[in-house]
């Protein structure tokens, strides 16, 4: 009997630490912008997700974004679907955008019933920007400690080693010909003119 108490307590012990070997190996969770490059000219308008991979049992969100606003513009936000099938909720809390200074904060969702949370990938936001100026813009979410942003688990407690990936935009100038209509217009206009400058000058005479 002692016998077969002593193995089951080895094999519990093994057990137990292969499920913290497990645990302990698992990837952090990571915010991220999608896709990491994107190539647009002057005036275009396109769109970035922002995404999280690896979640485990998380319940709430709260996170910050940045960009350079002399290159880039957001003009519209939506809420991605990262806790939709949970059947816990969620509440979104809702996005501030400020084109001036370059930043969405208060990107944020909490689970209602925040019993088991969320885990795996999925949207946390999906934003609509328009290129302004020439040149390259990273595009990084983030926490802003200020503003209390966090990614919370279960017992809605901050996940500390979540990670973050950022994304570049590169912004090309304007690089539009005048259309041959232009060109025939203006080549008109100059023939006109030089033709009106001849009349009032008169004719020429040998001297």
């Amino acid at each position: 009997m002692k016998r077969a108490w002593k193995t089951f307590l080895v094999a519990f012990a093994v057990a137990a630490a292969s499920l913290t070997s497990a645990t302990s190996a698992s990837a952090a969770p990571i915010i991220s912008v999608a896709p990491s490059t994107t190539d647009v000219a002057q005036g275009d308008s396109f769109t970035l997700e922002v995404n999280i991979t690896d979640a485990v049992g998380v319940t709430g969100y709260q996170f910050s974004l940045g960009f350079d606003p002399s290159i880039l513009s957001v003009t519209n936000f939506a809420d991605g679907d990262f806790f939709a099938a949970s059947g816990e909720g969620p509440f979104f809390l809702g996005s501030t955008i400020d084109n001036v200074a370059g930043t969405v904060t208060f990107i944020a969702a909490l689970l209602l019933q925040p019993e088991f949370g969320v885990s795996g990938d999925g949207v946390l936001a999906t934003l609509e920007f328009t290129a302004l100026n020439a040149g390259t813009s990273s595009v990084t979410p983030y926490f802003d400690a200020a503003n209390g942003d966090f990614l919370a688990d279960i017992n809605f407690l901050p996940i500390d080693d979540t990670g973050f990936g950022g994304a570049r935009v590169n912004v090309a100038g304007d690089t539009s010909v005048p259309e041959p209509v232009s060109v025939l217009t203006l080549a008109l206009g100059l023939g006109t003119a030089l033709a009106r400058r001849r009349r009032h000058a008169g004719p020429l005479t040998n001297r």
